[in-house]
């Protein structure tokens, strides 16, 4: 038998099986029930998210931003539908990442039937599902109507027993500006751990929001929450536990550069990036990144969207991504 629990996590408590349930499916920290209730307050648009049970058990989660194509405005979400637009399915704050996933390994079949109980209602005039994959096409419930690819996501594997092994994969010349690179900020304090440890709310706020700037704007942005990243969010972020950071310090201790990664046992995330105006530290990020990937263990790391032809010089591999809309 299919239920459907249906939730505004502005007003609806977390679910008793939440917890687990994210923990089990091995979801990045985005999927955190607090940080999805602070996206949701702040967002321009409301959230909703729907957990399906299959026999009892859970059995997929979607999670979509009701957003309507109408002018920018400061106003916080009003409760219901939008009266105009498609329900988008995403998860605040996480682009690379798609809005829904499932318990186990379902049949492509059993799939779409899981995400058409999910979706219903929505269909007014259709649904559009973000970053869906070459697995995801054919499981999309109702009737595609447009499939757009979007920039790829870059994700590097991790194989080597330590960051040389890493270097030898790259051209020569790449090897030889990493390594350059590195000599040229010996100056400064860099350290990978734990968020919470390596500098504050505030400290990385600033530094996400400088470049939040320089990318602001852009066709989907409406159907996201409002740029800037809320500091609450940020705030929240940072204190939880499987949130690591990478920073970069001068001799006055000002944080000139800060990576946040979502951590995960297989897959971390590159999440957000900042810095002051200082050469070389957005590319040593990733060489410091990937070192402590292969330190960890890590099967590898996920780079995120954007800036595909440089992540591919770094030995990413670039997975095709789609928005496909559908009605019903």
């Amino acid at each position: 038998m299919i239920e459907l629990d249906v939730l505004d996590p502005r007003r609806d408590p977390e679910p008793p099986y939440w917890r687990a349930l994210v923990a089990d499916a091995g979801r990045h920290a985005v999927w955190s029930y607090d940080l999805l209730r602070i996206a949701a307050w702040t967002s321009r648009h409301q959230l909703r998210l729907s957990v399906v049970h299959d026999s009892g058990r859970p059995a997929a989660v979607v999670c979509a931003v009701l957003a309507g194509m109408r002018a920018v405005s400061r106003r916080y979400a009003s409760p219901g539908m939008a009266r105009l637009g498609v329900p988008a399915v995403l998860v605040p704050s996480a682009s690379a990442e798609r809005g829904w996933w499932f318990v186990g390994e379902p049949a492509p079949e059993h799939r779409r039937d899981l995400l058409r109980h999910a979706t219903r209602g929505w269909f007014r005039p259709g649904v559009l599902w973000l970053r869906a994959g070459e697995r995801d096409r054919p499981t999309i419930p109702g009737a595609v109507r447009l499939t757009r690819p979007l920039n790829p996501v870059a994700r590097v594997a991790t194989p080597w027993r330590d960051v040389d092994g890493w270097y030898a994969a790259l051209s020569q010349s790449r090897r030889a500006d990493l390594r350059r690179q590195r000599r040229g900020l010996r100056d400064l304090e860099c350290l990978t751990g734990p968020a919470r440890d390596l500098a504050s709310a505030a400290e990385f706020a600033a530094l996400l929001w400088r470049n939040e700037n320089k990318y602001r704007g852009g066709l989907l942005s409406g159907l996201a929450p409002s740029p800037p990243l809320p500091f609450p969010y940020i705030e929240a972020l940072i204190g939880q536990p499987d949130v690591q950071a990478i920073t970069y310090r001068d001799g006055r201790d000002r944080l000139l550069g800060a990576g946040l990664i979502l951590d995960h046992p297989e897959w971390p995330l590159y999440w957000r990036w900042g810095a002051l105006p200082v050469r070389h530290l957005y590319f040593d990020s990733y060489g410091r990144l990937i070192e402590w990937a292969i330190a960890a263990g890590k099967t590898g790391v996920i780079l995120g969207k954007g800036k595909s032809d440089l992540k591919a010089a770094l030995g990413a591999e670039l997975v095709p991504s789609y928005a496909i809309a559908a009605t019903p």
